[in-house]
């Protein structure tokens, strides 16, 4: 009985991490609409921009949507360096944050 719940709980684990899509570092530019610095509950800052994004469903109905583009770490007084109405251009990698798309900055682009 033991056996097969570890079999079981293995197989779990395994398949867990066999459906993780990896996300693609893409490069994005865009005006930059909404921006945020402040500190993180772990105590670091960061910086928020929220930035216009075309999108297109599967159909090919376009539309635009606003998504955040969080810059932590080093990156954070290069992030300080722009204000809104400026374009920001980076390398970011899509992620979920409480099951909505967000963006992490991975480098700037000058």
């Amino acid at each position: 009985m033991k056996h097969r719940l570890s079999v079981v709980i293995v197989l779990a684990i395994v398949l867990a991490f066999a459906t993780v899509s990896w996300a693609k570092p893409v490069e994005i530019s865009g005006t930059i609409e909404q921006m945020v610095s402040k500190i993180g509950t772990n105590g670091k800052p960061y910086v928020r921009f929220i930035v216009p994004v075309s999108g297109k469903t599967e159909s090919g109905v376009a539309y635009m949507q606003s998504l955040p583009f969080m810059a932590f770490g080093d990156l954070v007084t290069d992030a300080k360096l722009y204000k809104e109405g400026q374009v920001v251009k980076c390398v970011a990698e899509m992620r979920y944050y409480n099951g909505r798309q967000s963006y992490t900055i991975l480098k700037f682009i000058k």
